[in-house]
C-alpha cells in the first residue's frame, strides 16, 4: 500500500537524521555562528525544522485519511518525531 510505504520511508529518514550529523555538516563547511550557545540554539531550531519537514504533520491526506492505513501508523510516526525534537 503506497501510504504505508510513505510512512516507512519517513520513519527511516527520521532514524537516519541526527543533530550530531547536522553539527558535523556545519563543521565540515566551517560554519560559524556567534557564541556556542547561539550555535546550539540554531542547531536545535534547524533540527526541529528538518523533523517537521520529514513528517509533514497533517499536510498529507494520502497518509492521514487513507481508509486502509490505520491511524495508529501515522500517529506513531508523528509521536516518534515529537520525541526526537529538542524543543
Amino acid at each position: 500500500i503506497p501510504p504505508l510505504r510513505q510512512i516507512k520511508d519517513r520513519w527511516n529518514t527520521l532514524k537516519e537524521f541526527s543533530l550530531y550529523n547536522l553539527y558535523q555538516e556545519c563543521d565540515r563547511q566551517k560554519f560559524t555562528y556567534g557564541s556556542d550557545d547561539e550555535f546550539l540554539a540554531w542547531l536545535v531550531m534547524k533540527s526541529d525544522e528538518k523533523i517537521d519537514q520529514i513528517i509533514k504533520a497533517d499536510q498529507d491526506p494520502v497518509i492521514t485519511r487513507d481508509a486502509l492505513v490505520p491511524s495508529l501508523c501515522y500517529d506513531l510516526l508523528v509521536e516518534n518525531a515529537q520525541l526526537r525534537k529538542m524543543t
